[in-house]
């Protein structure tokens, strides 16, 4: 024994502890007490063993003696290790080999016939279990486990209590992240996120627990930056993207998020409360906007196998009927068509949002804090507000209402009734729907058949019955099913094809002819268009689609006030009688409907009345305000009727209490708040979800805020509010607007945009757009201020085709001159706001590179990223005096204008109105030849009709120009003229007039043609590179004038996702950006 090793101590005494204890005493030290939480279920070869942290005072536990914590679990292990604080002994086997520049941290323990190879740093109590190799340059977290035989090769990253298994295989640079368990003999081949188990070879991940969210004590002290009340879906799109739009350099925020049923992020729809065997009501395409779409089914194709397997948990036979109808969609990763279960969507948005919390946190730029508690109370003070919980009071100094809808309509069920012999379930989604099914279930054990009442025909009324049925032990149970609703309708789901394409909403079509329309105006046309869809049995599946198209054009056509009382009155009933479903919920009705299981009643809920022998009728009024009462009895009632009026008793105590305040006002739809611009109800309290039904936001009416993309859009307006600081958006900020030009309205409000910039010719939407091929998208960004334009710039947005990056994108500007066009007045301090702006909705659109072509007028100027001085540009002064031009053109350009004059060329020259289609395919022809020749990229031969679109699109900007050689064209370009200048775009030489030197001839003649038309500047552009033989021949035309530089700016925003699309072993190709792009290696990239 060596007596140089101090004592040590060993908690835990199975069979890990006796390996150490082995190792221990072979290295020469001296156990002196052996702790166990269990000491009477202990290893039979342990000794000494004495009660752990329950049964001792910790502080004698711990006292100087080193300790070593012999457990295999690893949640056990970290869990104890930070009760005892203690000092942690490494307990590593002689026959270990472990290079001499890695870290091996406190409490970790090493076994025999383990390799760590250098560079390699292993983190607190980690097990290195026996003959694990540990190449080099690998990063362990703390409470990990290698086990025997793994094999982890170079660059490979293990996060914080990971287990990887026996004889599993890490290839290189893989990165494992925390509390992940990779399964015996698995080969991982690529990155694993937090909490997932991997099995197989190739890995595949199986299993993906998302982390909870656990409360914390918050400071009453203190004010809170922002306090979320509230933490739906809305809250989480909100904080999302207000995170991703905090200043670079802002100061820690505190932020705390506070929902009464202590689930975060998910709301009722997508968590805990709908089950996991409910599903969205709309197609997947149809519920999410891109991208968001995009990234949701990349993570559905990576968690399907564990997210699938918990479906089949709880569900039951129509849940397997809908996972084998859709196997062949769900195998093959198309999911854009399928009716999803709601709770995929909630863990995918969790799962985002704690990932992006975690990284703000981890980087110091907030602190954020969870609060299980109900808000009653909103008191304004002077640094805030002052929120009552029930538990506590928080302070405050912004605060944003997300509460989602009020309660349902209570029941008016007699106190007399026996509840052991009925079931009222009056708030479904409160108690939540698990606990909802236990409770039926339980009801149901009697011997005799019970008849169900759905109260309402919405989506939770089909959620509800499908989910009855779904289950064995109750559907057998239940005699008859009854829906009652106000019009006898539940969502359609069958699409008819033939239908679809004959339905025509002809009244409201007509309604485009007019000016200047009223809300009410609107909803009579679609009243009649769906009154005539009904009576031909057309269902909404089929004319939902066609009447939104008709009349969302027509709310342009309304005013402010026409918007407001369209969102308010007519909004929620057009949508009413446009519910549709998925086939699988309304097959479970058409199933009941053929056994004689199922009535559907038209009417308005009354009363519940106990009638002789004890039984239960439901009393409700029909279309013609008579009474009626159901003659069979009712054994279960579900209350899924709408959600109260915000004026009712069932609203929250906190609306009532703003209401009185006079903090809050109701709007006249009676289920919204009113808010300004800002989504406030009053300065610095603002409002989300729901609650924002029946005002008109950013010139859109809103009746409702349910549907992901409107939730989505709204988030964004108010993240960006919360991030600009208060001192600053009272002055009115600048705002960055999206154009899309995907459809002719908005290339027709681009076009108006335009005028306002003299129409510059490199702006035209006609003289872009050949961009839009490919998979391309056409943009124009503009920056706008108090309701004025100040900027505008086209992009093209290209999807990135590179397997599981296929969710990003990157921007670039079209061919040619381009950039930003700023008005005048724009200044330095706007520019830079310009592309902060643009920066932030890149990182919002998973933009990964950004690459401007900047014009000749210094827009470069202000960039915020890298600017690259590319190319010298020739711009040459066109003169007053002929005779002194002629004298400074070089002699070569003397020489051939007096060759090509000897060989009798002419000039001819066709602008405006004298521009025919015939002298733009005689252009086009040369053109197109001249690319043949140079065996340009196919990008450069555009077609024909792009020429004469762009022409055509404004003639006197345009001028075509010819050297003519015996009737024939020998040389030919295309000029763009804007203000006093000349732009030589595209034009060509054909080959057997070489010999005449047409090219010199033609550009001479127009420059005396420019001179002629008072313009100033003729811009030639520059070569392939600078000096070449192209730059030269121009040049020579204006050898004393100064060139210009053409810029171009070049941006990473997403560096990480930046460099893996590169890959380490792409070679540099001369400046080319982004790397990625390369024509040769865009493949190698990609795999």
């Amino acid at each position: 024994m060596n007596t140089s090793h101090p004592p040590v101590k060993i908690y835990g005494s199975g069979g890990h502890s006796q390996v150490i204890r082995h190792v221990l005493e072979e290295n020469g030290y001296r156990i002196t007490e052996v702790f166990d939480d269990h000491p009477e279920g202990v290893h039979r070869a342990s000794v000494n063993v004495v009660k752990g942290l329950r049964g001792k005072d910790k502080n004698s536990i711990i006292q100087s003696t080193p300790m070593v914590i012999a457990i295999g679990n690893n949640r056990q292990r970290a869990e104890i290790s930070q009760l005892l604080q203690s000092n942690f002994q490494k307990v590593i086997h002689k026959s270990a080999i472990i290079a001499s520049n890695s870290t091996i941290g406190d409490g970790t323990v090493v076994f025999a016939g383990a390799i760590v190879q250098p560079n390699t740093v292993i983190g607190k109590h980690v097990i290195i279990n026996t003959a694990a190799s540990i190449d080099h340059d690998n990063i362990i977290g703390d409470y990990a486990h290698i086990s025997p035989k793994a094999a982890l090769t170079g660059h490979v990253e293990i996060g914080e209590g990971t287990h990887v298994g026996v004889g599993a295989v890490i290839i290189p640079t893989v990165k494992i992240g925390k509390w992940c368990t990779i399964g015996a003999g698995a080969v991982v081949l690529k990155d694993v996120p937090d909490y997932c188990t991997v099995v197989g070879n190739p890995g595949r991940i199986i299993k993906r627990q998302v982390p909870p969210v656990l409360p914390e004590n918050n400071s009453e002290e203190i004010p809170f930056d922002l306090a979320f009340i509230g933490a739906g879906i809305s809250t989480a799109f909100t904080l999302l993207k207000s995170l991703k739009k905090l200043p670079p350099q802002s100061k820690k925020i505190r932020i705390a998020v506070i929902e009464k049923s202590g689930e975060f992020f998910t709301g009722v729809a997508y968590g805990k409360r709908s089950g996991h065997s409910t599903h969205l009501i709309t197609a997947l395409k149809d519920f999410l906007p891109k991208p968001e779409l995009n990234q949701f089914t990349d993570w559905l194709n990576l968690n399907k196998d564990w997210l699938l397997k918990r479906l089949k948990e709880e569900g039951g036979s129509l849940t397997n009927e809908w996972l084998y109808s859709n196997r062949k969609a769900i195998q093959n990763g198309k999911w854009d068509h399928l009716f999803i279960p709601r709770s995929f969507f909630g863990s995918y948005i969790q799962e985002k949002l704690q990932e992006t919390i975690g990284e703000y946190q981890k980087s110091g730029k907030i602190h954020i804090e969870y609060v299980t508690d109900e808000i009653e109370d909103i008191q304004r003070e002077e640094f805030g507000f002052y929120l009552k919980g029930l538990q506590k009071n928080i302070k405050t100094k912004k605060a944003v209402l997300g509460i989602g809808s009020p309660k349902q309509r209570t029941l008016n069920v007699p106190e007399s009734i026996p509840n052991d012999r009925h079931l009222f379930i009056s708030n479904p989604y409160e108690q939540g729907m698990n606990r909802v099914i236990k409770q039926i279930i339980k009801s149901l054990k009697s011997n005799h058949k019970k008849n169900v009442l759905i109260l309402g025909s919405n989506a939770s009324a089909l959620e509800f019955l499908y989910k009855m049925n779904d289950l064995r032990g109750i559907d057998s149970k239940v005699g008859h099913y009854f829906f009652l609703s106000t019009h006898g309708l539940y969502p359609n789901s069958i699409v008819d094809t033939n239908n679809e394409k004959s339905f025509i909403p002809k009244h409201t079509l007509a309604l485009l002819e007019i000016q200047k329309l009223t809300a009410k105006q609107i909803m009579q046309g679609i009243t009649n268009d769906l009154n005539d869809a009904e009576e031909l049995g057309i269902g909404a599946a089929i004319t939902v689609g066609p009447i939104s198209n008709a009349f969302v054009p027509l709310l342009e056509k309304l005013d402010q006030r026409e918007k407001e009382r369209f969102a308010c009155y007519y909004g929620n009933e057009i949508g009413r009688r446009q519910r549709v479903a998925g086939y699988h919920y309304t097959k479970t009705i058409d199933v009941l409907k053929s056994q004689g299981r199922f009535s559907h009643l038209k009417g308005s809920f009354e009363k519940l009345d106990l009638a002789d022998h004890q039984q239960l009728s439901l009393v409700y009024k029909t279309e013609q305000d008579s009474i009626a009462i159901l003659d069979q009895p009712i054994d279960i009632v579900i209350n899924c009727l709408g959600s109260s009026k915000l004026s009712d008793l069932e609203a929250p105590l906190v609306i009532r209490n703003l209401i009185d305040s006079e903090m809050a006002k109701i709007n006249p739809s009676g289920r919204g708040l009113t808010v300004n611009q800002n989504l406030e109800t009053s300065k610095g309290l603002h409002v989300i979800g729901p609650l924002l039904a029946g005002n008109v936001i950013e010139g859109n009416p809103i009746w409702h805020v349910e549907h992901c993309g409107r939730i989505i859009s709204i988030a964004e307006i108010l993240s960006k509010v919360l991030t600009t600081p208060s001192e600053k958006y009272e002055e009115v900020e600048p705002e960055l607007k999206i154009h899309k030009l995907d459809n002719g309205r908005d290339v027709n409000i681009y076009k108006e945009i335009l005028k306002e910039y003299d129409e510059h010719p490199y702006y035209r939407y006609e003289y872009f757009k050949h961009h839009s091929q490919d998979d391309n998208q056409l943009l124009v960004v503009e920056l706008k201020h108090k309701g004025r334009s100040l900027a505008i710039m086209p992009l093209v947005k290209r999807k990135i085709a590179h397997g599981q990056y296929s969710g990003y994108f990157d921007v670039t500007t079209p061919y040619g001159y381009g950039g930003p066009l700023f008005k005048p007045e724009v200044t330095a301090d706007l520019k830079e706001v310009f592309w902060d702006l643009i920066e932030k909705w890149y990182q919002d659109e998973n933009i990964v590179t950004e690459f401007i072509r900047f014009n000749h007028n210094e827009n470069h100027v202000g960039y915020n990223g890298e600017i690259i001085p590319t190319l010298k540009n020739i711009k040459g002064r066109i003169l007053n005096d002929p005779e002194k031009q002629w004298k400074q053109f070089k002699p070569k350009v003397r020489n051939n204008y007096r060759k090509a004059e000897k060989n009798h060329l002419t000039f001819q020259s066709f602008s405006g109105k004298k521009i025919s289609r015939d002298h733009i395919a005689s252009f086009h022809a040369v053109y197109t030849e001249t690319m043949d020749r140079n065996n340009a990229a196919s990008f450069y031969f555009f077609h024909l009709d792009y020429f004469e679109n762009l022409i055509f699109s404004d003639p006197d900007s345009f001028i075509l120009t010819f050297a003519i050689k015996d009737n024939e064209i020998a040389s030919t370009e295309l000029i763009i003229t804007h203000q006093n200048s000349m732009f030589a775009f595209l034009g060509g030489t054909r080959t057997k007039f070489f010999s005449y030197r047409p090219n010199d001839y033609l550009r001479v003649e127009i420059i005396e043609m420019g001179r002629q038309k008072g313009l100033s500047w003729y811009i030639l552009g520059g070569g392939r590179k600078d000096n070449d033989g192209l730059y030269k021949s121009k040049k020579h035309l204006f050898p004393k004038d100064e060139d210009f530089v053409f810029y171009t700016g070049r941006k990473v925003i997403n560096r990480e996702v930046y460099n893996a699309l590169c890959g380490n072993k792409l070679p540099k190709h001369n400046g080319y950006f982004p790397k990625y792009r390369v024509p040769k290696l865009q493949e190698a990239a990609s795999t």
